[in-house]
Formats: structure tokens, sequence, C-alpha cells
């Protein structure tokens, strides 16, 4: 039953009150093998929705992140790989209103595995992000006057695990730039090892968000308000593989010169941390 709440994408409030109904217990922390096991299983073929709101999405993070190959990620914001498990479940709880405790250990559980496999890819094959700059001196910005005490904390928490990972161990596989334009339609690139970008075996996550206006980037009501809420598809269909990759090729070209190179990038992260003290 829970396969089948999560597979038709409902939200966490919406399972379990499916399981309520045919008089199932409520979600639980041991549910978490059946999630992974869901995720082990999960072939993304032909063209599948999703929202970022749910598990679901915490699924095919999984399910793409436990393939080989090289990826490449262009988002709005920083990676939220790197959020600390209390940062992802502030966010949850006070942007997302998700209140069920079983769900946070549940997608904390699953984090924690899709950082796992992030680390066994890195070993052999290369992860490149693209950030958007913009969303960046944004993210300062809003932290800087949040009255929520625990929000300087979660983004230097969060910045800091960025530049652990390009100062760690497998750095030499790990790309991180900023971009001088922000992709609102954003992308989760996997490329199959020894195949062509029209082969099937590649993957590609892309999810969009309410656009926003240049002038209200930094002048605006609230983060929730700004971005809305994500939404997009999963795909392994090749001419849609292939707009993405001609994407990751546009983000190249809009990499900003002052933070080509890891050294500049790293300086610009550790300034942000001394400007949340």
């Amino acid at each position: 039953m829970l396969s089948i709440g999560i597979v038709m994408n409902l939200s966490p409030k919406e399972i379990s009150d499916l399981l309520k109904q045919y008089k199932y217990i409520d979600l639980e922390a041991e549910d978490i093998t059946t999630l992974f096991k869901l995720a082990e299983n999960w072939n993304i073929t032909g063209i599948q929705p999703l929202f970022v709101s749910g598990l679901l999405h915490n699924i095919y993070n999984l399910s793409i992140g436990s393939l080989p190959g090289d990826e490449v990620i262009i988002g709005m914001r920083l990676p939220s790989l790197f959020r600390s498990p209390d940062h992802a479940k502030y966010l949850d709880i006070e942007i997302k209103k998700i209140r069920y405790k079983s769900f946070h250990i549940l997608k904390e559980k699953m984090i924690e595995k899709r950082i796992e496999k992030f680390d066994e890819n890195l070993q052999k094959y290369k992860i490149k992000h693209y950030s958007c700059y913009g969303c960046f001196e944004d993210y300062i910005h809003l932290t800087l006057n949040s009255e929520e005490r625990h929000q300087r904390e979660f983004t230097k928490a969060h910045i800091q695990n960025l530049i652990d990972c390009l100062n760690g161990d497998k750095k030499k596989n790990y790309e991180f730039y900023f971009l001088d334009y922000c992709p609102h339609l954003s992308c989760y690139l996997k490329y199959a090892p020894g195949k062509d970008i029209i082969d099937k075996d590649n993957k590609v996550m892309y999810y969009g968000q309410k656009p926003i206006q240049k002038q209200s980037h930094i002048n605006s009501e609230s983060y929730a308000d700004r971005t809305g809420m994500a939404f997009g598809y999963a795909t392994d269909k090749p001419n849609i593989f292939l707009n993405f990759h001609l994407q990751y090729e546009i983000a190249q070209n809009a990499i900003m010169k002052e933070f080509s190179d890891r050294d500049s990038v790293i300086q610009r992260l550790e300034c942000a941390i001394s400007e949340l003290k």
C-alpha cells in the first residue's frame, strides 16, 4: 500500500490517510526498507511526473544516483544534497508544512543513502554542479534578514559542506560553478558510461518553478512565495535528454569568469560564511 501511494505521487498526508482507510498503521521508520527496495527496482522509462514535495522525488534521486556514470546538475540554488538533516527537516516543516514525524525519519534515511551513493560515484565518475549566482546572493541576503534563530547556522553548514566536498579526497572528480543566469528549469542528467547521448540508458530529471523577474530577485516577500512549488518529469527519452545536454553546454559557456576555478569559488563561499557570522 505504501508503494502504491508513492507511485501515485501522493503527499505524505494522503499516504497516511490511505493507510488508515485500509486499517494499516501509519508511516513508521521501518518502512525505509520498502522505500530502498522501491528505489532499487525503479526503472525510469517513458515520461514520469514528479513533485518535489513528496517522497517520490527522493525515490527518483536515489534511483538515478545509484546508476553508474557521470552526473550534471544545473539549478537555481546550492545543491540540496549538502543541507544538514536538521536543515532539510526545517524546510519541510516550516515551508512545506509537512509535520509527520515518520516522514522526516524516512526522508532523512533516503538522504543519507543518496549521499552514500554520491560518494561512491565520485570514486569513479565526474559530478558537476552549476548554480545561479544571483540566487546564491539572494540566499545569503535572506538568511541575514531572517528572524529564524537557526537559519544562519543552517546556511553556514550548507555552504561548509559544499566547501568540504570541493576540498575533499575526491575533489578531482567534483566541480562546482556559479552561472551568470538563472536556470528556472533545473535538471539532473545521468550519463550512462560507454553510451552516446541518444542512448536510452541515459536518464534526466527536470523541474521548473515560478519564474522570478530580475528586479524582484532580492526584494521579495518570502523565499517560498518567490520559488513556488517545484514540479517536473523524469525520462529516458533521447530527444529530451539531448535538449538538456545542450542546456549543459550553454551552462558551461555561462560560468562567471571571476569564479571559473576551484580556488575562487571556495574563496567566495568562505566569504559568505564570514558574512553570516
